[in-house]
């Protein structure tokens, strides 16, 4: 799969889901308690969708992958960057 320079017409011809962009300082959230649902937040690059280095909120995650640095959400597949990592006095 390339990351690089998606477009918005790029899919994965695994999954058929949109090849977004990459997500660094990203940290995953509990969405929904009571169907154990979780959505990452970071901020987005090289995405044609979105903004460069705009924070934003995925879709629901299908499958996490840390060791290949990937995630899947509902719609799309993203690179995983740097992981946020917060400050001893936060």
């Amino acid at each position: 799969m390339q990351f690089d320079k998606p477009t918005f017409s790029e899919k994965c011809p695994v999954t058929g889901k949109r090849i977004g962009g990459m997500l660094d300082e990203w940290s995953i959230h509990c969405w929904n308690k009571s169907t154990e649902t979780y959505v990452v937040y970071g901020n987005i690059f090289g995405d044609t969708d979105w903004y460069e280095g705009m924070y934003l909120r995925t879709s629901p995650i299908v499958k996490l992958d840390e060791e290949n640095g990937t995630v899947e959400t509902m719609n799309t597949i993203y690179k995983l960057g740097k992981k946020y990592v917060p400050e001893e006095n936060e």
